[in-house]
């Protein structure tokens, strides 16, 4: 769905945050240094707070692929995953597995397959099979023509006897279960005493019809050796993976990368790799027409030179990028694929990025006609003509087995021109790669920058690390990406979708309304007539269905609404909508709800804000602009103010009103205390037919001017409001005085319950900017005695303090007879200059205790405050509000504990709009998060922390006016 708020979120004040990043997993003995080019993935991160340059900030941009339903595969929100590879089943489609590193589970390797196509998955991790504790690093996943499944991996580890292995398990059950580890290497020296390191293993099977090694399985890695050099390495298995053939050496020492093997017609095998020296940056392909026995120097052939991804930044960092990312570790792999069907039979591809002569980064490709021995001109195929600069890294391309079909999965950054988000787009080619075509595929952008897994590995510092590589399979017109992806602003999760290229577009904007005449459904929608790739797909119909059974018509492509005569009156109906191409390929089904009464309801009021005047209270509401179905509402007629249950006034509104901030001001509520208030809206069907909203939650508003000071021993006449049943006692006896407390005496409180009273406003001043109160809060630890306060009239509330009979356990026992009262004081300074609403509110889940003793209230000036159970370690409050739009909103923050903090912004629908913060870790301080919207509305925050008062969650609402 497209987005329709933008967020600029600026952090001001001072910020103090230490910042830590994972270590590099090392793979040499602990003389040998790391060479520069090396690719091996840092070890599990630490989650660490990451600040940017204000100028740097993260735009959000209107992000949707309603063509290419996203599905996040790694379910986990506390742990990265990265460097996924993925395959496709080719004796069952629907089957698919893929692998990924996998963080959550001490550096772990996770496997995860699905058989429905995609739209669900399984996982499960590989630590409980190994043989040694060891860290594994960079999967790849492949089928046999027979739907073999293999899995491969490195395992590293650094000890008293180092491991450096190369894994490889195979299923015959689609991935569900795995052989246990079968080495395809032990090191070079046979043995536990590793003294060459490995890097980047990726996987290839002859599945070619009629080849001399059908069903052949090559794995390829590169060996870096005690000198710092390194050299890429094959062995292969004939026996479905249970034996492998002794390592081959496939180049001399030096410095290489990305060794990736792929089997053409005949059984021929080609490998593609990258020279990483900075003197040379070539683009190589070697051929083994042997089965990977050979690979005579003759046919190692370089397909071009290339410049790599800049200018650099920082200076001589070959891996940090130059853009606005700031030091990404990004690279030049090639990756490449044959075309094994009848299309362009024998053609090879080679995809990589690099830096082109206009200073632009740009996707190349090359093809080879001759079973590689010449190569095409190199050429830019991302088809990307925005004036702005934006980066396009990590291409992996991939033939479809059965139509010769030709795609690029990558990141591309060109939806953002300020070149700081990225986006997973695909490039397709259904001509043999003389032409392709660009779409977006995920549907919310990532900041690379956002995540804390850092490379330490560079001579300059540290990198963002967001793996090095994506994934991309396809058979029979189906395509499945798989890319890592943090759109949630601080995760790393492994995304797949199923990518259709030839199947029609999915209708846009479905939409089912009542005829204001017949009241019977009217429906419309929208259409490109072309395919999810912008192609001509020829004649088609858009086949429309009631699910009920009662319609089921073809509509010619022309058609973009539908009256359906056939419908009953004040009945609901669902649609289904979906396009049916001439060659029967249908495009995804797009639903629409019809109910007469949910078109027609309006969506309750909802109050904002307040202010107490004196004799009265001025009120701030928001007049709904959304039916219950949500969509907009039309005919608005009247807004109704209820007061203590009661209608006390109502004023006509209109259309012109719907989504608006109105105040309305109430004169003469005497005598000055609470009320409780409440709205409606109504909507006007015909002359005589109004429908009413449902009431909007009360709330209990102050009418009057707020005290200047106040206390309260509860020796005569409360001046207090509790609709609860709170009453005096004289507590077993254990003062004169009286307390209040929320039972009888002697009763022990009933579980379930959530009562409170509450103090009539105080202005806080610097002679009243402490609460003082004597209490027993004989409570189970599982309850909540809460001290709130509000400051907008008892519109929110948010808590300062909270106790139960662990809080005092000195003096507070389970018998009532046995405690005694505790003195308390908390300091509202924080709040100086606000008129302030206390609240004490019980909350029970049991019925052990006697509960809630409180006596002796004041407003003071005095200095020493008991912070012990004060919780005001984290305020969220809204400085602007409401704002108009385009404005900055000001929300502040208050800790005085260290916390990790997680914000975000709802819709009043309650629809997640965006994270603003995502489990960042924040020192004790002051800070300010700003942040504007381009659309009129109300909107709900919710911030959580979590600290050493464990977990604390603040709410609050803001305006934006038009």
């Amino acid at each position: 769905m497209r987005r329709s708020i933008h967020f600029i979120i600026i952090l001001c004040f001072t910020i103090i945050s230490g910042t830590s990043f994972g270590q590099r997993s090392c793979v040499f003995l602990p003389e040998i240094r790391s060479n520069d080019g090396q690719f091996d993935r840092p070890k599990a991160k630490i989650h660490t707070l990451r600040l940017f340059p204000a100028q740097q900030q993260q735009p959000l941009l209107p992000n949707f692929a309603p063509d290419f339903p996203n599905v996040n595969i790694t379910f986990n929100a506390l742990a990265d995953q990265d460097e996924p590879s993925i395959a496709i089943n080719p004796t069952n489609p629907d089957n698919l597995i893929a692998g990924a590193n996998d963080y959550r589970s001490d550096s772990s390797l996770f496997h995860y397959q699905s058989f429905d196509g995609g739209k669900t998955w399984a996982y499960a991790s590989f630590r409980s099979v190994w043989i040694f504790a060891a860290i594994p690093s960079d999967p790849a996943v492949a089928f046999n023509s027979s739907g073999k499944a293999y899995f491969s991996y490195g395992r590293t580890a650094m000890d008293i006897n180092p491991i450096n292995d190369v894994i490889c398990q195979s299923s015959t059950n689609g991935g569900t279960d795995w052989t246990l580890p079968v080495r395809v290497i032990l090191d070079s020296t046979d043995s536990h005493h590793a003294s060459t390191g490995a890097d980047k293993y990726f996987l290839a099977v002859d599945n070619v019809p009629g080849s001399p090694y059908k069903d052949r399985v090559y794995e390829t890695w590169v060996e870096y050796d005690i000198a710092r050099k390194n050299r890429v390495r094959l062995s292969y298995s004939t026996d479905g993976g249970s034996t492998w053939s002794a390592p081959s050496y496939l180049t001399p020492s030096g410095n290489y990368q990305c060794p990736i093997p792929a089997v053409g017609p005949g059984g021929v095998l080609y490998l593609t790799y990258e020279n990483i020296d900075p003197a040379i940056r070539e683009i190589h392909c070697m051929i083994s027409n042997d089965g990977g026995n050979t690979f005579p120097t003759a046919l190692d052939k370089k397909i071009a030179n290339y410049n790599d991804l800049g200018p650099l930044l920082p200076a001589g960092d070959p891996f940090a990028h130059p853009t606005l990312k700031g030091g990404l570790r990004v690279n030049s792999f090639p990756s490449i694929a044959i075309d094994n069907s009848a299309a362009h039979h024998g053609r090879i591809y080679v995809a990589w990025a690099a830096m082109g002569a206009d200073l632009r980064n740009h996707i190349f490709l090359s093809t080879s006609d001759n079973s590689g021995n010449s190569w095409s001109t190199p050429r830019v195929i991302e088809n990307d003509f925005a004036p702005a600069k934006t980066d396009k890294f990590f291409p992996w391309i991939a033939t479809d087995d059965v139509t010769g079909d030709v795609g690029v999965a990558y990141y591309d950054s060109r939806t953002d021109t300020t070149n700081v988000l990225t986006d997973l787009f695909m490039l397709f080619s259904n001509d043999g790669g003389q032409n392709f075509s660009a779409e977006r595929i995920s549907a919310a952008s990532s900041d690379v920058r956002a995540v804390s897994l850092i490379d330490t590995t560079g001579p300059n510092g540290p990198r963002y690390f967001f793996g090095d590589y994506v994934g991309l399979a396809a058979h029979n017109k189906v395509w499945h990406p798989a890319w890592t992806d943090s759109r949630v602003g601080y995760d790393q999760d492994i995304y797949t979708a199923s990518v259709r290229p030839h199947a029609p577009a999915a209708p846009r904007n479905f939409l089912a309304t009542e005829d204001t005449i017949t009241h019977l459904p009217r429906l419309a929608w929208e259409h490109s007539g072309l395919t999810t790739f912008d192609a001509d797909f020829g004649d088609y119909v858009f086949r429309l269905q009631r699910t009920d059974g009662g319609l089921l018509v073809d509509l010619p492509k022309t058609a973009r609404s539908y009256y359906d005569s056939l419908a009953a009156i004040n009945t609901d109906y669902t649609y289904t909508l979906h396009v049916v191409a001439a060659n029967t390929d249908s495009s995804l089904t797009d639903t629409a709800i019809f109910s007469p009464r949910s078109v027609n309801e309006p969506l309750a009021p909802v109050i904002t804000s307040a202010k107490a005047q004196p004799n009265g209270l001025e009120m701030f509401f928001r007049v709904p602009d959304k039916n219950i179905a949500g969509s907009s509402i039309r005919n608005l007629y009247k807004i109704y103010i209820l007061t203590n249950g009661i209608v006390s006034d109502s004023f006509l509104v209109s259309d012109v009103s719907r989504g608006k901030v109105l105040s309305y001001r109430f004169y003469s509520l005497t005598p000055d205390g609470y009320y409780r208030i409440q709205l409606a809206a109504s909507t006007r069907r015909g002359e005589n037919d109004t429908i009413l909203s449902a009431l909007s939650p009360a709330k209990w508003l102050y009418a009057g001017t707020p005290l200047t000071t106040y206390s309260e021993n509860f020796s005569g006449s409360k001046n207090i409001f509790t609709p609860f049943a709170w009453d005096t006692t004289n507590a077993g006896g254990l003062r004169q005085s009286e307390f209040i407390n929320d039972s009888l005496a002697n009763v022990p409180y009933q579980a379930g319950l959530d009562t409170w009273f509450l103090l009539p406003p105080v202005t806080i001043s610097l002679d009243a900017k402490t609460l003082e109160f004597a209490h027993m809060a004989l409570v189970a630890s599982g309850d909540s005695a809460t001290v709130e306060v509000s400051t907008n009239d008892g519109v929110d509330y948010f808590p300062i303090a909270q106790y139960d009979m662990t809080s005092h356990p000195a003096d507070w026992t389970s018998s009532l007879g046995a405690s005694r009262a505790v003195h308390e004081v908390l300091g509202l300074k924080f709040l100086l200059g606000q008129d302030v609403i206390t609240r004490f509110r019980l909350r029970t889940h049991s019925s052990a205790g006697d509960g809630w003793f409180i006596d002796s209230i004041q407003f003071t000036n005095t200095l020493a405050v008991s912070a012990a159970n004060q919780i005001s370690s984290f305020r969220a409050e809204l400085t602007s509000n409401p704002i108009r739009k385009g404005s900055n909103a000001s929300l502040k923050l208050y800790l005085d504990q260290p916390s990790n903090l997680t914000i975000t912004l709802y819709s009043m629908l309650g629809k997640k709009e965006e994270v603003l913060l995502g489990n960042k870790s924040f020192a004790p301080g002051e800070y300010e998060l700003q942040f504007s919207s381009d659309l009129a509305g109300c909107y709900f925050f919710e911030a959580i922390a979590h600290s050493v008062h464990g977990e604390e969650r603040r709410y609050g609402k803001f305006i934006v006016l038009p």
